[in-house]
């Protein structure tokens, strides 16, 4: 289970299409039927394997699925109840593991280390109790991953989806690493991915067969610290805390009258973007992926969903990410009523990884920008500075049309007294 000289025992426990399944447990008779989530947001947010069977995939339109798919079943999200069945779901696992860390909604991390002996019966029992309780108490199911470190335990529950239960013992560890692509091991981001590629590390084994010091030499501590991980040598502890942390936040805004300029679209969802990075900014979030959608004055949504290049908390980078998507999903001449935008994917600093071209720092660099710029927001108000694509947006929701020059000169100039602060955007836009 674990490497010489150690002996712990790290499980790792992963919901199976998980909303969407939570959804057909609160609604047996949708039980084997093809169901997606995500009708609040406009695109697929989770899909049942039914209906990923059809085709139907993340972040494809809503009105695509409905227009391609009439028997499936369109749900909206209701996080109120996945949040209840994940606190079910930490409840089971701590009758077993001393120790639990709830890495996210859907998942998380028990440590088994020693409880074969508390328990009185082998890990590989103790994990298939876990999945059976899961199974029978949630009319859920959950892959489950049992090795020597978190890494392994996490690669082990993807190895077999879905429902499946995988023990890696460290001398058959190869096997699964060489099964595995390098741009699925958790911790490797896609822009680490692909420079690992380019240098022949194409699966997990060809990464743990480079010696650590070529490793150390060319990456950050987390990634060398992952290779241990991969090794076998236990390196990341499980957290003790409870995290509160919300699975996404979105920001949505709705205009009158609708309007079919693209321009003023991008204005406020550029809005939309500012103000869930400053709430992911405020719980320490910093965001991997994002969504978005424009709704038509017909209530027809399109959008789409984004990786990010490097998780970032920066609307600069965020918005970067989303623009090629949004002039995709824009049609000329249909009018719009509101745009709205998700932050998905949360990882904490820990989890990031620097890369070698420097992206990362940059990254970083700009977030502590932005970070400087909010605690002008608490003591001057929230659009003290802003972006300069967000300026027609904001511009709008004060007055229901495009000032002129001099509107534009008397609203911005200070007088004496009564005005406290000045709406300054950053000049540019991105």
């Amino acid at each position: 289970m674990a490497a010489p000289g150690t002996s712990k025992a790290i499980l790792h426990v992963d919901g199976d299409a998980f909303f969407a399944a939570c959804e057909v447990a609160r609604n047996p008779s949708l039980r084997g039927k093809p169901v997606v989530t995500g009708r609040e947001r406009g695109i697929v947010s989770a899909a049942t394997y039914e209906a990923k069977r059809l085709g139907i995939h993340r972040a494809m339109p809503i009105f695509q699925v409905r227009r391609q798919f009439p028997q499936v079943t369109v749900l909206s999200g209701d996080y109120d109840l996945y949040g209840m069945y994940a606190k079910r779901l930490y409840a089971i696992v701590r009758r077993y593991a001393h120790t639990v860390e709830e890495y996210g909604v859907d998942e998380c991390f028990g440590d088994l280390t020693g409880q074969d002996e508390v328990l009185g019966m082998p890990l590989p029992e103790i994990a298939g109790r876990v999945k059976q309780d899961l199974a029978t108490e949630l009319a859920l199911s959950f892959s489950v991953g049992l090795a020597g470190t978190k890494a392994l335990a996490k690669l082990g529950s993807k190895w077999n989806k879905p429902d499946g239960l995988t023990i890696i013992n460290q001398d058959e560890v190869w096997q699964y690493l060489a099964g595995t692509a390098i741009k699925d091991v958790w911790g490797i981001g896609r822009a680490l991915s692909v420079q690992l590629e380019m240098q022949n590390v194409n699966s997990a084994l060809d990464f743990v067969e480079r010696p650590e010091s070529w490793v150390a030499s060319k990456f950050s501590q987390p990634t060398v610290e992952l290779w241990k991980e991969l090794h076998g040598e236990p390196v990341w502890s499980l957290s003790h805390g409870v995290p509160d942390a919300p699975h996404s936040i979105q920001r949505t805004r709705t205009f009158t009258p609708p309007s079919s300029d693209a321009g003023f679209l991008w204005s406020h969802l550029s809005g939309n973007v500012e103000e869930a990075c400053m709430s992911a900014r405020a719980e320490g979030l910093i965001p991997a992926r994002a969504s978005f959608f424009i709704k038509s004055q017909e209530f027809r949504y399109r959008g789409d969903e984004v990786r990010l290049a490097y998780p970032s908390d920066a609307p600069t980078d965020v918005l970067k990410a989303l623009r090629p998507a949004f002039l995709k999903a824009y049609e000329k001449g249909v009018r719009y009523r509101a745009t709205g935008v998700t932050l998905l994917a949360f990882r904490g600093e820990r989890d990031l990884q620097l890369d070698v071209w420097g992206k990362s720092e940059e990254t970083r660099k700009t977030s502590a920008v932005f970070a400087s710029l909010d605690r002008l927001a608490e003591k001057y108000g929230e659009s003290v500075v802003s972006l300069g694509s967000s300026f027609l947006a904001a511009q709008h929701s004060a007055s229901r049309h495009i000032p002129s020059e001099d509107e534009y000169r008397e609203r911005f100039r200070i007088p004496g007294t009564g005005r406290k602060h000045l709406p300054l955007p950053v000049l540019g836009s991105v």
